[in-house]
C-alpha cells in the first residue's frame, strides 16, 4: 500500500542472516572500510541492498540528483548534479565502492526531504548486541560498525525521513537456542528482545502485539518449510498437532522449531 501512494521502502531483509554464516557470527565477506578506520564494509550485501531499492523504489528517484560532490576511491568521484540512479549505477558495476554509494544515497534522500519513507526491518535486535569475528579471527566487530547497517541506524535517527514516514522493525530471538524464546503461549513484549542500548536508540517506540497463525496460516507456513527443507519429515497428523502445540502457532517459534526439526 505504501508503494501504491508514492512512499520509498527502505528494506532491509534480515540483520542477523546479513552477518552471521553457518549458524556463527562470522562472515568472510567483512573487509575494513579503506577510509573510515574501525568501520568495516559487507559490500556484496550492500550491493543486494542497492538492487532491491531501485527494484522497489527506482521509479520514484529519476528526479533526484546529487546536492554535493562526492570521493569515492582515488580514481572514482561523483559529482555534484549526478543522478542518484546513475550513482547507483557506480555501486553496482564496481561493488567494492557499494557500501559508501548506500550511505551517500540514504544521506541525499534525507537532505531532499520531499519523500515519505517507509523503513522495514527484521532481527532489529541484532543491531544492539554480540560481535562478530573478523575473517583473520583477530577481531571483533559490532554490528554498528558495519557500513551498511549502519547506515540504516542514522537513517532511522534522521529528522528528516522520521518526520516523514514510518519504522516498522520486526524482533527475533536472541540465539539458535529455541528455550531462549519467550514462552510460545505467552506474549513478549520489545524490551523482552532489546537490551538496554537498544531500547534508548529506539525511542520511543510502540509495542504491536503479532497474533498467533491461525489453522489455515500455520498449515501453510509448516508447508511452505517443507518444500525449503526446513523440515526434512513427513508432516503427518501426529507431527502436525505436536508442532502446532509445542510453537503456539507463534510465527518466531514456528520458524526456530522448522531450523531444528
Amino acid at each position: 500500500m505504501c508503494h501504491d501512494l508514492g512512499w520509498l521502502i527502505f528494506r532491509m531483509p534480515d540483520v542477523e542472516q546479513t552477518t552471521m554464516k553457518k549458524g556463527r557470527y562470522y562472515n568472510p565477506s567483512i573487509r575494513a572500510n579503506f577510509y573510515r578506520q574501525g568501520r568495516f564494509d559487507m559490500p556484496e550485501h550492500a550491493a543486494d541492498w542497492l538492487t532491491d531499492f531501485v527494484k522497489i523504489s527506482g521509479d520514484k528517484l529519476e528526479d533526484l540528483k546529487l546536492t554535493r560532490g562526492y570521493d569515492l576511491s582515488e580514481r572514482d568521484h561523483a559529482s555534484e548534479g549526478m543522478p542518484a540512479l546513475k550513482l547507483v549505477e557506480t555501486g553496482l558495476l564496481k561493488s567494492a565502492l557499494a557500501s559508501d554509494v548506500m550511505g551517500i544515497l540514504l544521506k541525499e534522500i534525507a537532505l531532499s526531504r520531499k519523500y515519505k519513507c517507509l523503513v522495514a526491518m527484521d532481527s532489529y535486535n541484532m543491531l544492539f548486541q554480540g560481535c562478530y569475528r573478523h575473517p583473520t579471527g583477530q577481531q571483533q566487530i559490532r554490528p554498528g560498525q558495519i557500513s551498511h547497517l549502519r547506515h540504516f541506524m542514522r537513517l532511522l535517527r534522521d529528522e528528516n525521513i522520521m518526520s516523514n514516514g514510518l519504522a516498522i522493525l520486526a524482533l527475533s530471538r536472541p540465539d539458535d537456542r529455541i528455550d531462549s524464546l519467550p514462552s510460545p503461549h505467552g506474549g513478549g513484549h520489545a524490551d523482552t528482545y532489546l537490551n538496554e542500548v537498544g531500547q534508548e536508540f529506539s525511542r520511543p517506540y510502540y509495542d504491536v502485539h503479532v497474533e498467533p497463525y491461525n489453522d489455515k496460516e500455520f498449515a501453510s507456513t509448516l508447508q511452505y518449510y517443507h518444500s525449503r527443507k526446513w523440515i526434512a519429515r513427513d508432516i503427518s497428523l501426529k507431527f502436525y498437532q505436536q508442532f502446532k502445540f509445542l510453537s503456539g502457532s507463534r510465527g518466531c517459534t514456528v520458524q526456530a522449531m522448522a531450523r531444528s526439526a
